[in-house]
């Protein structure tokens, strides 16, 4: 009996032993004995493996928090200019805009004037487009020229006006979907746009440098359309 107890309990077994008892108590005592080590030992398995299941389930929530707090973090610099842009009430900035046609490419430059839903623009270059003006609706889809008209072509299978490429721009800034966003090698800060365009979506990439956007891409179908350097960006009033 002394060889199957623990060793804890075979000195208070033996002490028992020498006291005037019969071999039943002895017996009965045994079986006490045996049958509180082995609940000790299941208790004692089952806060073992407790304390593993809440350690596992402390890691995982420590990653899926870690995870949030960083998606959190790249996306705050483009969710902040959005807020700025919109409470301003749109922005104004000046654009050299490159439209690929595929064979040929065209360049051109806008001054660009962004209000809530529309913007009016003014061809700076080349000069033989000098000062004309035209009204853009927010989404790019509809140019208004204001006196003479300027013919720059059309993109993607004949949907998109070059003209319109700043307007379509400043529209994903305030209101389309934020699908990624992050910090490039380069230092500069990097957010991806999509934008359904005339049952199609368009792709703008814009990159930010001190929270300023100094350079937009415009991508139908995989293929970059259009490119804009943006320069003398300013939040009205």
């Amino acid at each position: 009996v002394l060889c199957a107890l623990p060793r804890r309990e075979r000195t208070y077994t033996a002490r028992r032993a020498t006291c005037t008892t019969s071999a039943s108590e002895n017996t009965a005592f045994c079986r006490r004995i045996c049958s509180r080590c082995c609940r000790d030992y299941f208790i004692d398995r089952d806060v073992s493996c407790m304390r593993r299941i809440s350690a596992l389930l402390m890691m995982l929530l420590t990653v899926c928090f870690c995870g949030c707090q960083s998606e959190e973090c790249t996306l705050r610099p483009a969710i902040e200019f959005r807020a700025d842009l919109v409470q301003a009430g749109g922005c104004s900035f000046s654009a050299e805009v490159e439209a690929d046609f595929g064979d040929t490419t065209e360049e051109f430059s806008l001054r660009c004037e962004v209000q809530q839903d529309s913007m009016d623009i003014t061809v700076t270059a080349p000069e033989t487009l000098e000062g004309i003006t035209a009204h853009v609706t927010g989404d790019g889809g509809k140019i208004t020229y204001e006196g003479m008209s300027a013919e720059f072509g059309l993109l993607a299978n004949g949907n998109v006006s070059p003209a319109a490429a700043p307007a379509i721009t400043a529209a994903c800034w305030q209101r389309e979907y934020i699908s990624a966003a992050g910090q490039e090698d380069d230092g500069l800060y990097r957010v991806t746009y999509e934008k359904d365009y005339d049952e199609k979506r368009l792709i703008v990439d814009t990159w930010f440098k001190n929270d300023l956007p100094i350079y937009a891409e415009v991508c139908y179908n995989n293929q970059r359309i259009l490119k804009l350097t943006i320069t003398d960006f300013a939040l009205n009033g």
